[in-house]
């Protein structure tokens, strides 16, 4: 029987954010690994157990309407950015970290989002990173905030413009105050 581990997850993760995750037969997830699933609301698929089909999800397949358009896979990149980054944050600020996982599940249910309009603070980010030692641990934490923003603005012509420069922002005055101990 071949035991699953949180850590196993996390460095699948981290390789390649998913959305669901297909447990083989004479597999087990470790309590550890599951709970990871969950916080993240990765779906579990358990090949040892008979999956049972809703009602609700035979409506949706046979739903004209629930075919995917190109705004919900690029909302769906966007999910996937915030996501990856919510899971390389969790280490440093786990409350942070749940609040980005909760913002993707937003955008993923179309779940109206208000995001406060804060002021740029993106010269002062790259300042105390350029400044910091290399021994100091939130060092990564700027590394994964900039290519996560730098993915997204990538997506952003064709997504909420306002909403991306909205949430990095956030993410800027986040690394500015965490990197001050605050």
């Amino acid at each position: 029987m071949l035991f699953i581990t949180e850590e196993n997850l996390r460095y699948q993760y981290k390789k390649s954010p998913f959305d669901s995750y297909i447990i083989e037969k004479g597999s087990k997830l470790t309590p550890q690994a599951r709970q990871f699933l969950l916080d993240f609301r990765i779906d579990i698929i358990d090949k040892s157990k008979p999956k049972k089909i809703k009602k609700e999800e035979i409506k949706l397949k046979d739903n004209p309407d629930s075919k995917k358009s190109d705004d919900d896979k690029l909302d769906k990149k966007a999910i996937l950015i915030i996501k990856k980054l919510a899971l390389e944050l969790r280490d440093f600020d786990h409350e942070f970290a749940t609040y980005l996982n909760n913002l993707a599940i937003k955008i993923y249910k179309n779940e109206k989002i208000d995001l406060e309009e804060k002021e740029g603070k993106k010269e002062e980010a790259i300042n105390i990173y350029i400044n910091m030692n290399l021994d100091n641990p939130y060092l990564k934490s700027f590394v994964s905030i900039d290519e996560a923003i730098e993915k997204l603005n990538k997506i952003k012509e064709e997504n909420n413009e306002d909403f991306i420069d909205k949430l990095a922002s956030i993410l800027y005055i986040w690394f500015i105050n965490i990197s001050k101990g605050g």
